[in-house]
């Protein structure tokens, strides 16, 4: 079994065939994903990109789950709600190749990974999705809220001091 990792696919063209080639329901399922299109124009990258994130809604499937699709392009973030990145070395470094082959205990790790991926594709993952985004605006907010305390609790223990 092979170790989660990058797969990088380039495309040449905005053609809608090219595009239908590379998306299955299951691109994610083994292995991060990152679709390079910087080799586009920049108006095409936008409107592959929208196609891309509308390949992921309308077939219920996640773009982050299993794996992340990420797409390599010169367009901004804030354009869609996929994870945008500019350049292929900016990439999160944990999918990068190993050179070495894993280890027994690796191993049994991968296989326990190849089940929750097939659980993983049996999900509702729309409701997933906001299921989640709620417990992490949650976090965020409890987060802001403990800095918060701590500034006016380092506040306070400066001005008792004096």
């Amino acid at each position: 079994m092979n170790l989660p990792n990058y797969q990088l696919i380039t495309l040449k063209t905005s053609s809608f065939e090219e595009l239908e080639s590379i998306l299955k329901r299951d691109i994610n399922s083994s292995r991060a994903i990152g679709i390079v299109l910087s080799e586009l124009d920049l108006e095409d990258q936008k409107e592959v990109a929208a196609l891309i994130e509308n390949y992921f809604s309308t077939q219920d499937i996640s773009y982050f789950f299993p794996y992340p699709v990420y797409i390599i392009s010169d367009i901004p973030q804030s354009l869609s709600n996929m994870l945008i990145i500019s350049d292929k070395k900016n990439l999160p470094n944990f999918f990068k190749q190993k050179e070495s082959k894993p280890n027994t205990k690796e191993n049994q790790i991968l296989t326990r990974n190849k089940l929750l991926q097939q659980e993983i594709r049996n999900l509702n993952m729309s409701k997933i999705q906001v299921g989640l985004s709620t417990y992490a605006s949650g976090h965020k907010e409890l987060y802001q809220l403990t800095k918060e305390e701590s500034f006016y609790l380092e506040i306070k223990r400066s001005l008792s001091g004096r």
